[in-house]
């Protein structure tokens, strides 16, 4: 742990959004050379979570101002959807990130992928099939859009007990597929699945985000509220390599009649025409309009969320002291500008704490 924390603690296409038929094998992935898998180091990271990979000059001089340099980029999702081969429900990759721009040289790139539950639970038994599938798509992506500093993919799934055996076995299929093209695999870890076996990959990251219960009209934050990690992180140990991933996003979660609606990614409600301001950052909806496509009606309630900087220290400084060992990143979550502009550069260097 750092000194000033101490101080402080006292698959079946590639492409960009477009189907592009290639038959089996004839994908040419030239970006990533084979050898050795790369030992992990540590530094500072960040997420790109967004369907277009386009930043901002902001973004970028981000990137460079905090020496950030480790990007996980979302490249797609794995979900159940309608397959544009088949009139039925089945695993296909969906929200393909497009490349407006190559990724900066210099910076190691992490493809990350998640995995839905449903998706997850419907692989069960093809867990080869679909390893080869979100492998191949993976390099074949990375060789079209010439990102070549990968050493390392990433999965994303929020497997629960039921699911863990099939995940299990595709994340073992998966790093056996990446090793022999010199890529390690690393893989999200929930603060839930704390208490349960590792996955078979060689580093986890804990997201200390999105900890408490959403859709509750009772909860004041569930992005983050150091209340609700305290149970996990109570005498825990974990087998495996940890880095730690800190919110930096804001959202409104909406309601009617005390349930859940949607998200809003919309974050400022200080117009009074459409919005009363309530207590605890919430506030009513007093004038029917549309926001997002979505019909709020007069009486809705929103949920304004932040990831406040004093839970992410607090948040920090016992997680870190609990499983950080000796060497870890600290990652944030996610590139957005506007976000990130809550906090002043004290702050994020603060969190980063290089």
């Amino acid at each position: 742990m750092s000194r000033f924390l101490m101080i402080f603690c006292g698959l079946l296409t590639i492409g960009c959004g477009q189907p592009v038929t290639q038959s089996p094998g004839s994908e040419k992935i030239d970006s990533l050379q084979t050898g050795i898998v790369k030992a992990h180091r540590e530094c500072n990271s960040i997420y790109f979570w967004k369907t277009t990979f386009d930043p901002t000059k902001t973004e970028l001089d981000f990137l460079q101002k905090y020496d950030v340099q480790r990007l996980y980029i979302r490249f797609f999702d794995v979900a159940l959807d309608n397959s544009w081969l088949e009139e039925k429900l089945t695993v296909v990759p969906i929200a393909t990130t497009v490349f407006a721009q190559t990724p900066p040289a210099g910076l190691e790139i992490v493809p990350t992928v998640y995995i839905t539950l449903e998706a997850l639970r419907s692989v069960k038994g093809k867990e080869a099939e679909y390893a080869d599938k979100i492998t191949t798509r993976i390099l074949a992506m990375a060789t079209r859009h010439k990102i070549s500093n990968i050493s390392e993919v990433q999965f994303d799934c929020d497997w629960t007990g039921t699911t863990q055996e099939s995940y299990f076995e595709l994340c073992r299929i998966a790093k056996d597929t990446l090793y022999r093209r010199g890529v390690g695999l690393s893989a999200t870890i929930r603060l839930h699945q704390l208490r349960k076996d590792p996955p078979p990959v060689d580093r986890g990251v804990l997201m200390l985000y999105n900890t408490g219960a959403l859709k509750s009209a009772d909860t004041e934050n569930s992005i983050l509220n150091y209340s609700d990690i305290e149970f996990y992180l109570k005498n825990a140990v974990y087998p495996l390599h940890l880095d730690f991933a800190y919110p930096t996003f804001s959202w409104g979660v909406w309601f009617r009649d005390n349930k859940f609606r949607a998200i809003l990614r919309t974050i400022n409600f200080s117009d009074k025409t459409y919005y009363q301001s309530l207590k605890k950052g919430t506030y009513k909806v007093v004038k029917d309009h549309y926001l997002e496509s979505h019909e709020l009606l007069r009486g809705d309630i929103i949920r304004l969320e932040n990831s406040r900087y004093v839970e992410i220290l607090k948040t920090q400084c016992r997680v870190e002291k609990e499983l950080g060992g000796d060497n870890y990143s600290v990652i944030l979550y996610h590139l957005d500008s506007a976000n990130l502009s809550k906090y002043t550069p004290d702050e994020i260097m603060y969190i980063y704490n290089r």
